[in-house]
């Protein structure tokens, strides 16, 4: 498996297939509150949509993202589907840090913050123990996989 990871192949049909698909994916979800769209397949993971704000276009972006629930926030990891890219969102965040989330029908306003330290590494335990994949994800890239984790903004 992290052969093709490491692939030409692989790092040249996923990023269409991910802005082909992942915009297909927000509008299913939307449309189905979570319904039949709300899990990856792989893992079975669940999915929830996360909204930021376009650094420079100030546009809302939406990304259907697997989470990991911890107590009231959820982690989420910039995976890029195993590719050697951080993807677009984590800029966005560290730019703008308030962020909406759906999960299921239910969409909350939340602060994202990007892990760090021993922080990040409880997190990374937690998240390689419920999916295996996202740590052959890392040993296929050298960039460490950020770690984000959504926290409801509890003022709005």
């Amino acid at each position: 498996m992290r052969v093709l990871y490491r692939s030409r192949l692989y790092r040249g049909l996923v990023p269409p297939l991910l802005r082909v698909l992942g915009p297909m994916h927000v509008a299913m979800y939307r449309g189905l509150g979570g319904l039949l769209v709300g899990r990856l397949a792989q893992g079975g993971m669940p999915v929830l949509l996360l909204t930021t704000v376009g650094r420079r276009t100030g546009r809302d972006r939406t990304h259907p993202l697997g989470f990991v629930p911890d107590g009231a926030t959820w982690l989420v990891v910039g995976s890029n589907g195993g590719l050697p890219q951080v993807p677009g969102w984590i800029a966005n965040i560290r730019a703008e840090p308030r962020v909406s989330v759906q999960s299921g029908r239910k969409r909350v306003t939340a602060r994202a913050a990007i892990l760090s330290g021993t922080e990040r590494q409880r997190a990374w335990q937690m998240v390689v123990a419920r999916y295996g994949f996202f740590a052959t994800y890392q040993s296929a890239i050298t960039r460490e996989l950020p770690i984000v984790r959504l926290s409801p903004d509890r003022s709005s």
